[in-house]
């Protein structure tokens, strides 16, 4: 052991000088000098389990370090020391395993060198435990000491404090103890307030101009009454408001709701005549806690547009006529859409140099053939007849079309298209 010692001598020395020189103490991170320097000291001082604990942990965050031939050398010596027979030996055959040139080789102990061999040959070693129980013994007692002195200064440290500042550690601390327990109180407060919103009527077809009640439940599953900020948003054209269950009154803006109850509410809103047949709309509902404005809950609830999508279409019959002759028109009324039609008026007006066999008598003009449907179901149509001539022979043979007009009194809507191209031979 004194041949190590005499060679690794002149390595602290040059370890220790280049840390000082740098401007930093060993001890003050962690790295593989100082950590060899502090088992070293250790196995001087016979404290040979924190030499073994030093090593390892010198070997295992460093293992390229310039240091691992001498760290597994200290390694093994102290694990020797320590009883630990097995780590010895597992940890020589590692250094012969990467450093059998080495110079430092040659002052292996013997007792090692055999342990190492025992252990190749597959036989398993077994602790010498009065080395351990010497090395444990020395590590208690160093533990104990180092406790001591801890304690000794710490008891030093407190004595040459004055009162002030005794005083004022006290009260920092108190204060700081407050404010955890502050904190601690109003996160758990705010982990404790859980809502769930939900919408039995989800995904539900609306007619469009119609108003319509939507169910609206809000379950509370906090663990005491809680009170919430509840927010529709839509444009106005939806005249979104939040009633109670039922549609009775208006529900306003924050409810309070006990502990594990459901509210039951209804959103009252109407879908705007405008809107076409199978438009998609989201509603985002969300509830704020009243207590922590920036705990919301959100939900959407989807809906889709039901409306008539009605269609006028004027064809010629097939029918010659020429310039001055009547010819007959087919007009057909059509409802694409997923909800009845009422109400509905059809203009066909001609182009000019045309008119009508029989014109309406409630019609101002003699080139408009009017029609009326009071209802009109969904996938339905309605056909009507008129009959209508040239009165401009300059017109005859050129392609013609009438302007269609489809009014929807029920939801105030007009719709515009033109017919099917049609000619008129010319007369002789």
């Amino acid at each position: 052991m004194s041949q190590f010692q005499s060679s690794i001598r002149p390595l602290l020395f040059s370890i220790i000088m280049l840390l000082c020189t740098s401007g930093l103490s060993y001890a003050a991170e962690l790295d593989d000098s100082s950590l060899f320097v502090e088992a070293f000291n250790a196995s001087k001082n016979r404290d040979y389990l924190l030499s073994v604990n030093k090593t390892s942990q010198l070997n295992q965050l460093f293992p390229d370090s310039p240091l691992r031939d001498i760290s597994l050398l200290l390694l093994a010596r102290s694990a020797f020391k320590a009883g630990d027979n097995a780590l010895a030996a597992r940890t020589v055959n590692r250094y012969l395993s990467e450093f059998s040139s080495n110079p430092l080789t040659g002052g292996i102990e013997d007792e090692l060198l055999k342990l190492g061999g025992r252990l190749k040959n597959g036989e398993a070693l077994t602790p010498n435990k009065q080395l351990q129980a010497a090395a444990q013994k020395i590590r208690n007692e160093q533990l104990a000491m180092e406790r001591a002195a801890a304690l000794k200064a710490e008891q030093e440290r407190l004595a040459r404090e004055q009162a002030e500042r005794e005083r004022i550690a006290r009260e920092k601390a108190e204060a700081e103890r407050r404010e955890r327990e502050r904190l601690a109180a109003i996160k758990a407060d705010r982990e404790s307030i859980r809502l769930t919103l939900r919408f039995p009527g989800d995904g539900a077809a609306l007619d469009v101009g119609r108003e319509e009640l939507l169910p609206v439940e809000l379950l509370n599953r906090s663990k005491q009454e809680e009170t919430f900020v509840l927010t529709a948003k839509l444009p106005s054209e939806y005249g979104a408001v939040l009633m109670h269950a039922g549609g009775r009154d208006a529900l306003g803006d924050r409810v309070t709701i006990a502990a594990g109850e459901t509210l039951k509410a209804s959103l009252k809103m109407r879908m705007p005549a405008g809107r076409v047949d199978g438009f998609r709309l989201k509603i985002p509902l969300s509830a704020v806690s009243a207590r922590y404005s920036d705990i919301a809950f959100a939900q959407e609830m989807s809906l889709k547009a039901s409306a008539p999508l009605l269609r006028g279409l004027v064809r010629a019959e097939k029918q010659k006529a020429s310039d001055g002759e009547w010819k007959r028109f087919r007009v057909v009324l059509l409802n694409a859409g997923s909800m009845t039609a009422r109400e509905l008026s059809a203009k066909a007006v001609l182009p000019k140099g045309m008119e009508l066999a029989e014109p309406d008598r409630h019609e101002s003009a003699a080139d408009t053939a009017l029609f009326k449907v009071e209802q009109l179901a969904a996938g339905a149509m309605a056909e009507f007849r008129f009959r209508a001539r040239l009165t401009e022979r300059s017109l005859a043979g050129k392609k013609l079309q009438c302007a269609v007009e489809i009014v929807n009194g029920q939801l105030q809507l007009k719709e515009k298209s033109l017919s099917a191209p049609f000619v008129f031979a010319a007369g002789k």
